[in-house]
């Protein structure tokens, strides 16, 4: 099997941004759409073997050590019990379901949605599980 490697594109090299520092500094500010756009498809292009997967946050959560932290709301808060880490989990796959059951007669949609959990729980972060399955 051979290797996968992340690459930034050079605005971000250029602005000192690099793969080990992108969580401890500062925000890459984009001014336009059009700039924002241009971003997105040049790191698209220099990384074809990933998807790509953005998401923005109300807040910049900032672990122990100040860096970005970017976990999922699932393991936000207080330190979790296992029994509520479960119950988010088991909560999150019961969504991820309805979801694939709510566009079954969308072929070519539901058959990347069956085979791809990160694209179900971006949709499910993204829209709110509630929305999906009615809770």
């Amino acid at each position: 099997m051979r290797s996968i490697t992340p690459h930034l594109t050079s605005e971000f090299y250029n602005n000192g941004i690099t793969a080990k520092n992108v969580a401890s500094n500062n925000a890459y500010d984009v001014s336009t759409y059009s700039e924002l756009r241009r971003i997105i498809a040049k790191l698209s292009y220099a990384n074809k073997d990933y998807i790509l997967f953005f998401r923005g946050q109300k807040n910049d959560y900032k672990n122990k050590t100040g860096k970005s932290s970017f976990y999922p709301s699932i393991y936000r808060g207080e330190p979790l019990s296992s029994e509520e880490l479960r119950f988010r989990w088991d909560k999150l796959h019961s969504a991820s379901k309805l979801l694939v059951e709510s566009i079954a007669n969308k072929k070519f949609i539901a058959k990347t949605l069956k085979r791809k959990k990160l694209i179900q729980w971006s949709i499910l972060q993204h829209y709110g599980s509630a929305e999906i399955s009615g809770w």
